[in-house]
């Protein structure tokens, strides 16, 4: 017989699972379903570390942000985990260049503190770095590191105590639209559900297709390394700031990111958007050796004294959208699904914030941000 829950969330990353949190704890009837294990490391909400920041290239993540550091504050309070460490953070640019001139553009516009440093100023604080002559830093106290698994497993964990339905290896094979329900089957167990959430991450193109919806959606599958450090106590989150490097070709023109040492016994420093071109079910988990090559070429200019031995690299998967921005919308003719796609490898620090949109879309409120630059029809061919 199937059972019924007002809500049905499907993917478990960490925007699910933040949906399926938000709503238990307001004794809301919710499942979460994940195709696969808890906490599988074959998407994009695994691992140590994620920025959160609010040096941003566009006002509205800045908006968002100010809704997403008391929504995890909360979320840590309640878990009673260590989920964010504060250590500020630095974008570095060339002077005048685009990534900062735009990141002062949003963080003035919503009233965020910031401070601009010249290169001295940088090498007198932090003088870890090497940083050439002609850039400029933009600090901004605020910046941190969530622990990403620890994260979702807690949002889990909290589901659960508010009553919850999780279900993992529950692979959705077929969902029903019937009348203002659904019908949700996977291979052991049949749910209907009043609103549905969709949120499974690089499968989301395939998902949407089911609904008939074509999305100019793209997956890359991104690496990161570990390098050892000479000092290791000069690379700690209360010494080293959380880095970005603009001039990419990256969301935001990022081009390059790392963090202190946290998680693991090294700096860990990555390239943004420069990974192959795969899909979620073809992936492999092939470390690509020319690219830890050219990422430890970039930890020696920049880092000299933490660009030793890469101890641990690893690989995750972004979902892209050609503008760089995410995918918050409902299903066409069904105003009580929603879904996200395209977190284009900048959405982990929103997950909370996502989720909360997304509750806001299936219960027909009106969304606390303006979502008209996350809508699906800002593409020609919406339709499949």
């Amino acid at each position: 017989m199937a059972e019924k829950v007002e809500y049905c969330v499907i993917g478990a990353g960490v925007v699910g699972s933040s949906a399926a949190y938000l709503l238990a704890r307001e004794n809301k009837s919710v499942a979460l379903l994940e195709q696969f294990e808890f906490a599988h490391d074959r998407g994009s909400s695994h691992g140590e570390s994620r920025i959160t920041r609010y040096s941003y290239d566009h006002p509205l993540y800045v908006r968002m942000a100010k809704r997403g550091y008391p929504l995890w504050a909360e979320i840590m309070s309640e878990s009673g985990e260590e989920l964010f460490v504060r250590t500020g953070g630095i974008d570095l640019d060339e002077i005048g260049g685009k990534g900062i001139s735009d990141c002062r553009y949003s963080l003035d516009a919503e009233n965020i503190a910031y401070e601009i440093l010249d290169r001295a100023e940088i090498g007198k604080r932090f003088p870890q770095f090497n940083i050439p002559d002609n850039y400029e830093g933009l600090f901004q106290e605020d910046t941190g590191i969530l622990n990403a698994s620890l994260c979702v497993k807690s949002l889990q964990k909290l589901a659960a105590k508010h009553g919850a339905l999780l279900a993992d290896k529950a692979a959705v094979v077929k969902i029903e639209a019937a009348g203002n329900e659904f019908s949700i089957i996977t291979k052991t167990q049949q749910l209907i559900a009043k609103k549905l959430i969709l949120c499974a991450g690089s499968w989301m193109g395939p998902v949407l297709h089911g609904w008939g919806i074509n999305l100019p959606l793209s997956v890359s599958q991104e690496q990161w390394g570990f390098f050892t450090t000479k000092d290791p106590s000069r690379f700690t989150p209360d010494k080293l700031p959380v880095f970005i490097e603009h001039g990419g070709h990256g969301s935001g023109g990022i081009g390059w990111y790392g963090f202190p040492i946290f998680g693991r016994n090294g700096v860990k420093c990555a390239f943004h958007q420069t990974g192959k071109t795969t899909t979620a079910d073809t992936r492999d988990f092939e470390v690509d050796e020319k690219q830890l090559q050219l990422l430890h070429a970039r930890m020696q200019q920049f880092l000299p004294d933490a660009a030793g031995d890469i101890i641990h690299a690893g690989t995750c998967l972004y979902t892209n959208t050609p503008d760089t921005h995410f995918v918050i919308d409902t299903i066409p003719d069904q105003r009580n699904a929603a879904f996200f796609a395209g977190c284009t490898g900048h959405a982990f620090k929103f997950g909370p914030v996502i989720a909360e949109l997304l509750i806001q879309l299936v219960e027909q409120k009106e969304p606390s941000v303006d979502l008209q630059l996350f809508s699906s029809r800002r593409f020609s061919a919406v339709k499949a």
